[in-house]
């Protein structure tokens, strides 16, 4: 591909569309603002994609916009798939590949905070609907999540 990829209408409408879903984020629209930006962030994967190799520059700026885009979407297990995916790739630059690597170690920090306190929230549920000292109370349990959680 001979152009630039950040002149292919696709980077524009990432870009807009990841503007929207920040200006939904703000007025607390959040279901809406991750919509838009899985929109953005299949666009910058695919272009991400379609980079040629003689781009590496390129080709990391929206790989790592890419990544960035599925996180803000919620969609964490796609985001570190893809960072897992574009720095197995040779063709990165030095910098781009310690940036993605950067941002996948934090991404996989905020999935296991989010998968300990959704253990955790289900713990609490459980035990609020149960007699506390009920056969299946297990306090121990609950406090080893939220000691993990936090």
């Amino acid at each position: 591909m001979s152009r630039d990829m950040f002149d292919d209408p696709r980077s524009q409408e990432a870009d807009d569309l990841s503007l929207q879903a920040e200006l939904l984020e703000r007025r607390g629209e959040l279901a809406a603002a991750r919509e838009l930006y899985g929109r953005a962030a299949g666009l910058e994967e695919a272009l991400a994609r379609e980079t040629p190799g003689e781009s590496p520059r390129v080709r990391g700026v929206l790989a790592i916009s890419a990544v960035s885009l599925w996180a803000a979407a919620g969609a964490l297990a796609r985001a570190i798939g893809l960072a897992d995916e574009f720095l197995a790739d040779a063709g990165l630059t030095a910098s781009a590949r310690a940036e993605l690597g950067k941002l996948v170690e934090e991404l996989r920090a905020r999935a296991a905070r989010e998968h300990h306190n959704a253990v955790l929230a289900t713990l609490m549920e459980s035990w609020l609907r149960r007699e506390p000292s009920g056969p299946d109370f297990d306090p121990d349990a609950l406090e080893r999540v939220r000691i993990e959680a936090a």
